[in-house]
């Protein structure tokens, strides 16, 4: 009812394309990571967390769950364009369910709306991904840590390349925070120094590939062989030197410090690095892991704009996504919709796409964020405090009231309805925040 007063439509295209294959439904599409789906399969998933590495094999994902345009799931199908879309509509969503086991078409209407039918023509090969990328040369140990002033291609990886290049393009409002990178080799320089913990390293890596071995517990196994891992003498008094020369605090402890980069390290064997590393055809020897240090901005909000609208591929149109607090919430689509809207480039007229309803903020101040410079790598951020905003909730919800009553008038009914569905999130959700507040307190 809402969404249909406020012209939001049925659908929600996170990756436009066009889809063929056998519909199959599953709970959760965690079930079917890292699986090879044996034909085409336009998979129908109750939940999408949005840390999903999509299987192979798959033409679309259509789920009724929220899902950020810039979560990992949302860029993965992107990469290897697969229609993926979000269904409000329960008659669409109980449709689709019903067609399980048939082959279906599907496409993009000009109204943004998913349309598919039944296709007889069976079932058709995989296409094979093919994925072309630029080795680089293996590191050569140069130092421990340097400042952001000798990054460079084939020393750190492109977050910390793209900090370099923006460097004096900027105008003088717009900040680059502080940074300092722990660059290629050192992980490589660090084994070497682990001689027993090295060679376990190596023998894991080698069982990966055994057909009858459980990956995931083998790739535990490495992550906590990489966390085990002691620093080279020296290396943590260099990456102080650094940190204090860029003018960002270290940490009181280096063994905390050291923690940080080694979990960075390890992220290269979590499950979904490791599917989209087999599914791409990346060689594991060929990713190489330099880590990026920075200050994490006290931000009262975060937001990420494309200069070209991924849900529609239009040229001429920006889209936007912004949340409360860091921007963590909205890349590891967090519960809820984030605030979202397109803007045509000429004139910048604003359509709101989706109102805000994340019930978490992540805020973090003074705190330092340590992140992984290969594609793939997971970002951690050490003491970061995460609370549920009570007040922000409260006002959010009597801008939803006003609105309401601006999109309904006097309809009686339609107030009712949002009016109880108001108490029952205050019911829920306030207590809640009032506690995780406390706490992060």
């Amino acid at each position: 009812l809402l969404r249909k007063k406020a012209k939001l439509g049925n659908w929600q295209v996170i990756n436009p394309a066009q889809a063929r294959g056998r519909v199959n439904v599953v709970e959760d599409l965690r079930e079917v990571q890292g699986v090879s789906l044996p034909y085409p399969t336009i998979l129908v998933a109750e939940r999408v967390k949005g840390d999903e590495e999509p299987p192979e094999g798959a033409s679309a994902i259509i789920t009724p769950a929220s899902v950020d345009l810039v979560s990992h799931v949302a860029v993965r199908t992107r990469n290897a364009r697969l229609l993926f879309a979000t269904c409000f509509d329960k008659d669409s969503m109980d449709r689709l369910k019903s067609m399980k086991g048939q082959f279906v078409s599907m496409s993009v209407n000009t109204s943004g709306d998913i349309v598919f039918e039944e296709d007889a023509g069976g079932p058709s090969e995989i296409s094979k991904k093919k994925f072309s990328y630029e080795k680089i040369p293996s590191p050569v140990f140069s130092g421990y840590a340097i400042t952001s002033e000798k990054f460079a291609k084939g020393v750190v990886g492109g977050k910390s390349l793209n900090l370099r290049m923006v460097a004096g393009r900027l105008p003088e409002w717009v900040h680059r925070p502080a940074s300092v990178a722990v660059p290629y080799g050192v992980l490589e320089q660090t084994l070497g120094v682990n001689g027993d913990a090295a060679d376990r390293y190596r023998n894991l890596i080698g069982r990966l590939e055994a057909p009858d071995k459980d990956f995931s517990e083998i790739l535990k196994e490495i992550r906590n062989v990489v966390l085990s891992l002691k620093a080279p003498v020296g290396m943590m008094d260099e990456v102080k030197d650094a940190m204090l020369k860029t003018g960002m605090r270290f940490l009181d402890n280096a063994d905390d410090a050291f923690m940080c980069i080694k979990e960075v390290w390890a992220s290269k064997w979590n499950d979904r690095a490791y599917i989209s590393r087999k599914n791409w055809g990346v060689l594991h020897e060929d990713l190489h892991m330099a880590v990026l240090i920075q200050e994490v901005v006290d931000a009262q909000y975060a937001y990420v704009i494309h200069t070209v609208n991924p849900a529609t591929l239009d040229r001429e149109e920006i889209y936007a996504e912004a949340v409360i607090g860091l921007g963590e919430t909205l890349v590891g689509n967090y519960p809820g919709r984030a605030f979202s809207f397109s803007a045509k480039k000429p004139g910048l007229s604003v359509s709101v796409v989706s109102y805000p309803s994340k019930s978490k903020g992540l805020f973090g101040k003074g705190k330092l964020g340590v992140s992984g410079g290969a594609e793939g790598a997971m970002e951690h951020t050490r003491d970061l405090s995460g609370a549920a905003i009570g007040a922000f909730l409260i006002l959010t919800l009597l801008g939803i009231a006003g609105y309401c009553l601006y999109l309904f008038g006097t309809d009686i009914l339609a107030i009712v309805v949002v009016l109880a569905a108001m108490l029952i999130v205050l019911l829920v959700f306030l207590p809640a925040a009032i506690m995780a507040t406390i706490t992060a307190g």
